[in-house]
């Protein structure tokens, strides 16, 4: 009996072919109905998430690109300031230098000129006073020599 046992194990019979022809209609119909529409979406979800990812690269990569341009701008335009900065600093000092040389020789003239007033003044003055000390002069002699004559009459008299 173990031998038959044996052959009917080893022989195909026809529930075996019903059981592959089964099986194989089922995967079939699962690989229609369940597989493929799952396998579809799967693909359609890391096709997307692919394609959202190289977007997002995109996108950083010219966010990355503006930033380098605003900060290349950003950098020029600070420079440009400063040059301007520096550039009308050095016009003030220039116009700095030319008000302070201008004042120095109007001061020096106006020195001058009242130097030569005071010279003028001086000699002016000098002359008053040479011509009042010569008229003082004569209205004293001219008391004292008066007043001799006077006591010389008086004395004569």
């Amino acid at each position: 009996m173990a031998h038959v046992l044996a052959q009917n194990i080893l022989q195909p019979d026809a529930t075996a072919i019903v059981v592959f022809l089964t099986t194989l209609a089922l995967v079939w119909i699962l690989n229609r109905t369940l597989f493929q529409p799952i396998l579809r979406v799967l693909d359609e979800r890391e096709r997307r998430t692919r394609g959202f990812e190289s977007e997002a690269r995109a996108i950083l990569a010219e966010c990355e690109h503006k930033l380098s341009y605003y900060e290349d701008v950003l950098r020029r335009t600070r420079a440009e300031g400063y040059r301007l900065i520096e550039q009308r600093r050095q016009q003030a000092l220039r116009e700095r230098d030319q008000i302070i040389a201008e004042t120095k020789r109007e001061m020096t003239e106006a020195v001058r000129q009242a130097k030569e007033q005071l010279r003028e003044q001086v000699t002016e003055a000098k002359h008053h006073l040479e011509a009042d000390a010569v008229r003082l002069a004569q209205d004293i002699i001219g008391t004292v020599v008066g007043r001799r004559l006077e006591e010389v009459t008086r004395v004569s008299s």
